[in-house]
């Protein structure tokens, strides 16, 4: 690590973990005749006091109740929340900041800054949970409903500011891995809302079909969200396609392939970028941070997906395919003819009548025909508790699907008044999973006209 021209830290030192910092920053001003050495050991002397400071603290004034590992991961605390507040200053106030202040009034900034900055995230996470997409992938809907909460009650400012105490499976196509605490997730965040903000722009049903197309069980995967649909909407947008829609067919798939047939890797980067661009016009995505953060992950993997490009068939492998849907076989349902009130009123009074649930079923099997006249004679105290069961057991596949579908349809799940459909519920439950299975088949062909 080195000191550019002018003093100015390079990029490396700028870019290493909080708790790393102050003692990199030490070692390079000291090399460099910008800090004395007595002023090096004096803020080293000073660090030390500090940690004894916070073990009285820590250990409630009896130090021997703390062992090394302990102090050790105290003292990284330290140095951690020094270094977040030293790497927010330009160089010149950073050589004032350490020739002048003393390092507990450095330490009161930092913590004062760091308690800022977990207040602004748990801002930012409320909203990425409210914007949350519904792609029922399980690390992804983990890390968001239950991983990142952690970390806003146990985070500890004043002794363990680098603990990152959170659980987080939901992968990112960037590596921040070498951050901590706060900094890791105000890092991790802002991704997540670059993501969410850039999903959210197509309706999560057209998500979801494209993460079934990727993996039909995509939702036990560890995937990234982002990075699958940024490629298929910049396959869209170079097909001139809308972006209503992420579906691409094998023959956009080629398209996308002859227009880089002859372009160099710096053309075929260019013309990538340029196509960024231009898809998040189309979507009306202004943020600038956003657009830097997609083409960081192009250019990642920018020499893959250009040799990807030359092959014949693996072209493939960077964009995802989505079958075409055959056209599905459908039941076209036209309701029986109704019973006359007079009739309706004679054959459900027969029903009450009976005592025998197999003569009940026989009149009903017999005399209606019309779906609408079932319900209605559910709905007139002719069936009781068990007998439902013994109903639904006598009557073949197609009808009891349409009963399902009825009742499906006119969104009658919450309506335990019903109770019919309580019953309807139960039996269904009680079938195997095969004849379930079979039943639902039934019930997505069928349309009621």
């Amino acid at each position: 690590m080195k000191i550019i021209k002018r003093g100015l830290l390079s990029e490396d030192i700028r870019n290493l973990s909080s708790e790393l910092f102050l003692l990199k920053l030490l070692e390079c001003y000291a090399s460099e005749k910008i800090l004395t050495s007595e002023k090096v050991e004096g803020i080293l002397y000073e660090r030390i006091g500090l940690l004894k400071e916070k073990l009285v603290y820590y250990t409630k004034n009896e130090s021997s109740s703390i062992n090394e590992e302990e102090a050790e991961s105290i003292l990284t605390g330290i140095d951690y929340t020094l270094g977040m507040y030293l790497k927010t200053l330009d160089e010149e106030k950073l050589i004032n900041e350490l020739r002048s202040e003393n390092l507990k009034c450095i330490l009161d900034k930092g913590e004062k800054l760091i308690k800022a900055k977990v207040e602004e995230n748990r801002i930012l996470f409320e909203k990425i949970k409210r914007e949350k997409l519904r792609v029922n992938n399980y690390s992804y809907d983990d890390t968001i409903e239950y991983g990142l909460s952690v970390f806003f009650s146990k985070y500890d400012v004043f002794f363990k500011s680098q603990d990152t105490p959170c659980f987080i499976d939901y992968q990112l196509p960037v590596d921040i891995m070498k951050y901590k605490g706060i900094e890791y997730i105000e890092k991790y965040l802002k991704i997540l809302n670059f993501e969410s903000e850039f999903c959210n722009k197509f309706a999560e049903k057209k998500l979801r079909k494209l993460l079934k197309s990727y993996d039909e069980k995509y939702e036990e995967l560890l995937i990234n969200i982002f990075e699958l649909t940024l490629i298929n909407a910049l396959g869209r947008f170079m097909c001139d396609r809308d972006l209503l829609d992420l579906e691409l067919t094998e023959n956009d798939v080629l398209q996308i392939k002859y227009q880089y047939e002859n372009l160099s890797l710096d053309e075929s980067f260019e013309k990538f970028i340029q196509g960024l661009k231009g898809l998040l016009n189309k979507l009306e995505i202004k943020d600038e941070e956003l657009f830097r953060y997609a083409s960081y992950i192009i250019q990642n993997d920018f020499e893959f997906i250009y040799n990807i490009l030359k092959e014949d068939d693996a072209v493939r492998k960077i964009f995802i395919t989505i079958p075409i849907e055959k056209e599905k076989e459908t039941i076209e349902y036209v309701d029986g003819k109704k019973l006359s009130d007079f009739m309706f009123r004679k054959y459900t009074e027969k029903i009450r009548e009976c005592t025998s649930i197999s003569k009940k079923t026989e009149i009903i099997n017999s005399n209606f025909k019309s779906l609408q006249d079932i319900v209605d004679m559910f709905h007139s105290d002719c069936l009781f508790n068990d007998e439902y069961y013994y109903y639904f057991n006598n009557i073949q596949d197609i009808q009891m699907a349409l009963l399902y579908k009825y009742f499906i349809d006119r969104s009658l799940e919450d309506q335990y008044e019903e109770e019919w459909c309580n019953y309807l519920k139960k039996y269904i439950l009680s079938l195997s999973k095969e004849k379930q299975e079979e039943m639902k088949k039934i019930i997505d062909k069928i349309k009621f006209i």
